[in-house]
């Protein structure tokens, strides 16, 4: 019987739990197969055809090589060079999920069918502001383009900090939040879009849903649940403006990078923020993600503005102060 997905790695105990993992994710996974040894792959490739062939880069391709293994995507035990520059590469040692999602990048023509289709709502915009090393000047930044936004079209912003500072400083500190509507998100609840509005709260024009009460639980956001409410907020949402103010690189975020039409970067001017963000475009050209980093706006903050910035209180945005803030640093975002 011919599979779609072919996982060959002598790490047996690995290779089965990445199967397990796939075949409850994602429905085209239903058809996959693993092989731990040259001798069962060959004997299974007589008389059946493999799709895509998911092996350990340190297994020989030479050796296996045959026409009815139609793609070959290898998987590295380091994130530097790979062995094989004629295969693509995915890291091994990440989550499951990341796998996932960068087979669906490599090989978009083969899954697509297969892929939850996120219908593309053209009035709904999405932008992710993230920063490498400084939280408060990045929110300072998508709190003002949120307000920006709420004055002219329906804006909703997201936190998705570990730590909340805003509703602390507003005095406006919900019962619930992105932590509740978690657990609705996880639980597959239907009319989705209504339990998050209930849980949202207004800042002037300004629709806001509160962080996590606990920080960790941010964690549990797959790659998978945050395809789904990205789902939700395209196709029911009310919103044309949506921003996500993300404090922290979680397993949620590069499913956030894919689906938002902007990603803001905030930079300081230090060698050190230079070096993070080198790295950062590395390994994403390394994956291949050179969409992702297409869609990349960097805002460099100058030493001088920085503590200027971190002084900003939130009403001072709220009342109109967003505008010098917008106009210096976000007026050419489309």
């Amino acid at each position: 019987m011919d599979c779609n997905l072919a996982i060959y790695d002598n790490e047996a105990e690995y290779a089965n739990q990445l199967m397990e993992y796939m075949k409850r994710k994602q429905s085209l996974m239903k058809q996959i197969r693993v092989f731990t040894n040259e001798l069962s792959l060959k004997e299974y490739l007589e008389h059946n055809t493999i799709t895509i062939l998911l092996m350990n880069e340190t297994l020989k391709v030479e050796e296996i090589k045959h026409e009815n293994i139609k793609n070959i995507c290898t998987l590295s035990e380091n994130n530097k060079e790979p062995l094989y520059h004629e295969y693509p590469t995915i890291y091994k040692f990440q989550s499951a999920d990341s796998i996932i999602q960068n087979l669906f990048s490599l090989y978009p023509g083969i899954l697509k069918s297969n892929r939850p289709n996120i219908e593309s709502n053209q009035n709904v915009k999405i932008v992710c502001f993230f920063s490498l090393t400084n939280d408060i000047y990045r929110q300072v930044l998508a709190l003002s383009f949120a307000k920006h936004y709420s004055d002219k079209k329906k804006t909703l912003y997201i936190n998705l900090d570990l730590f909340q500072a805003l509703p602390k400083m507003l005095n406006q500190m919900a019962e619930k939040g992105l932590s509740e509507f978690i657990y609705y998100l996880k639980q597959h609840t239907p009319n989705l879009h209504k339990k998050m509005k209930a849980l949202v709260t207004s800042i002037d024009q300004l629709d806001y849903l509160q962080g996590v009460s606990f920080g960790t639980d941010i964690y549990e956001i797959t790659g998978e649940d945050m395809q789904d409410w990205i789902s939700e907020l395209k196709t029911i949402s009310e919103y044309e403006v949506i921003v996500f103010d993300m404090g922290n690189y979680y397993p949620s975020t590069m499913e956030l990078f894919k689906e938002s039409n902007q990603i803001v970067f905030s930079l300081g001017e230090s060698k050190w923020e230079k070096a993070k963000y080198d790295n950062f475009v590395e390994q994403f050209n390394w994956a291949r993600l050179e969409d992702i980093l297409e869609k990349i706006h960097i805002i460099t903050i100058p030493a001088k503005e920085q503590i200027k910035l971190s002084n900003i209180s939130p009403y001072e945005i709220i009342e109109d102060g967003y505008k010098g803030i917008f106009e210096t640093y976000m007026k050419d975002l489309s």
